[in-house]
């Protein structure tokens, strides 16, 4: 039985790029599939097929538009796993003993907000340490989503890797969750009455809300970053 030499998964490969197949992981799958799609062809007929004639029927049982959804599937399912591991990662933070960490947690922001009752200058300090808390891991996470914007050489040029793009795609909405609750929940929550209740309601409110916004970032970073980088040597070692 005829089988598929390297240089014609090769140009398997350069076919798709120019069907702008962006990302290797999905190349490389779409490659396996159309190689036993030609090997099938060549089992079944009964009159000699080339290889480019096979090659032309598997690309246009997707077609352009197929190629694409398969693309966008992949990417989705990718980013859809990634996001995941971050949910895990709070989960596991509040369900294992790390819970007495969090517990913690709560109990600094709240005590920290307790200050804010005392002077404006307190309130002004406590409101620049909790920017700060975030500010940092804001920094870090932000820093990892330009770190995976980069591409690697592939074939004659340079191509990305769908788990950078879904990687920078979780940390890009991390930042975006992390900054746009920080500033609602400082803002929307700053409304309170003179009531000893209605003020200890709103601090212990406040500290579970922003601790929960600190064990996003903390997993993004201890959970999801060591996942990404697996797959990426896993990919690379492959490649």
């Amino acid at each position: 039985m005829k089988t598929l030499q390297p240089l014609e998964l090769d140009k398997i490969r350069q076919e798709l790029i120019n069907h702008k197949v962006e990302y290797i992981e999905v190349i490389e799958e779409l490659t396996d599939h159309i190689a036993n799609g030609i090997e099938q062809q060549w089992r079944e007929s009964n009159t000699h097929i080339s290889f480019e004639e096979a090659l032309t029927i598997e690309i246009n049982k997707f077609g352009v538009k197929g190629l694409s959804k398969v693309q966008s599937t992949i990417l989705n399912i990718k980013t859809q796993e990634f996001g995941l591991v971050v949910l895990k990662g709070v989960k596991d933070c509040l369900t294992s003993f790390k819970l007495l960490a969090v517990i913690a947690v709560v109990l600094s922001l709240y005590s920290l907000m307790t200050l804010t009752q005392h002077s404006l200058l307190l309130a002004s300090l406590s409101n620049l340490i909790i920017l700060i808390i975030f500010g940092i891991g804001q920094v870090i996470i932000f820093s990892e989503t330009l770190k995976a914007l980069q591409k690697y050489r592939y074939m004659n040029g340079y191509k990305k890797t769908l788990n950078d793009k879904s990687y920078s795609i979780i940390a890009s909405v991390i930042c975006i969750i992390v900054f746009g609750s920080t500033h609602s929940i400082k803002n929307y929550m700053s409304v309170t009455d003179n009531g000893i209740l209605s003020l200890s309601f709103i601090y212990t409110t406040k500290s579970i809300l922003f601790t929960l916004l600190l064990l996003t970032q903390y997993s993004a970073y201890f959970y999801l970053k060591p996942k990404y980088i697996r797959d990426k040597n896993n990919l690379l070692k492959t490649n």
